[in-house]
């Protein structure tokens, strides 16, 4: 039984378990959204909002915490410098787990989307700057 037990261990060990939510949230803070199955994106959701949170604070302490759960040098960078300033007004709730309808092909496990709230605004203007230095080349 799993009285009290609040992680979730998703079929593997220590290590592999902290390598596997370290390598989503690398790819969610660099994609800013991803599909995975629920008990992955519920776990998820969960780390990258401490990260986050340690982020905001922006002292050196808060910032060693967060280069050892990550120890990825792009993905620390924009976390600090792009994401973590975006949610300096909130106190929480940085991600959205949302059920796409979707079924993986090989198990049939239902997918689901983790996003950044407000991610939708960001990838618009990006589009949008985009767009004008393309249309500046021509």
């Amino acid at each position: 039984m799993r009285h009290k037990r609040r992680v979730r261990r998703l079929g593997t060990d220590g290590e592999h378990h902290r390598a596997l939510l370290r390598n989503l949230a690398i790819s969610l803070i660099f994609e800013e959204k991803i599909l995975t199955t629920r008990a992955k994106a519920k776990e998820l959701s969960r780390f990258i909002e401490k990260l986050i949170t340690l982020a905001r604070k922006g002292d050196t302490a808060s910032l060693r915490r967060v280069w050892a759960y990550l120890h990825h040098k792009e993905s620390m960078k924009r976390l600090t410098r792009e994401i973590a300033p975006r949610f300096f007004d909130r106190s929480g709730g940085y991600t959205r787990v949302l059920p796409t309808g979707q079924f993986r092909k090989g198990d049939g496990a239902e997918l689901y989307l983790v996003c950044f709230v407000g991610s939708e605004d960001v990838r618009v203007k990006e589009r949008e700057k985009r767009l004008r230095e393309k249309a500046k080349r021509i």
